[in-house]
């Protein structure tokens, strides 16, 4: 009967998955979420001329741009390529929370002022951050 129960709950869960990109799943409902989310902020730079040009500025900062790809490339490998032992979960744990921690300060410089709240929540609900 247990068995049963854990096939049962294997088969919701995988017919709740869209696709999936090597080991990642991406299911419907997390999708949507931070889908939703993203397409707000894309229309609010639509909207906004301010916005852009402070996207602007920062794209041709030479610095910046270096800082985001080298925080980019150490954050893949800490994710992707460190093996998944009890020091390697730490390591992840923590680039997910500096990944966070980027995002949100991004979203304050450019004066989203409800965003850095629901990305918090999305992120601490769908990506599962209670830790």
């Amino acid at each position: 009967m247990e068995n049963s129960q854990k096939n049962n709950q294997k088969g919701e869960e995988n017919k709740n998955i869209l696709f999936k990109l090597g080991n990642i799943n991406f299911h419907k409902d997390k999708l949507f979420a931070i889908s939703s989310f993203v397409l707000v902020i894309f229309f609010m730079f639509y909207k906004d001329t301010s916005k852009r040009k402070i996207l602007s500025e920062l794209l041709h900062n030479k610095s910046f741009v270096v800082s985001v790809l080298i925080a980019l490339l150490f954050s893949i490998y800490t994710l992707y390529f460190i093996p998944h032992n009890e020091d390697g979960r730490k390591l992840s744990t923590a680039t997910k929370h500096a990944i966070i921690g980027f995002l949100i300060g991004m979203l304050h410089h450019f004066e989203f002022q409800i965003g850095p709240f629901w990305f918090i929540w999305l992120a601490s609900y769908y990506l599962d951050m209670s830790e």
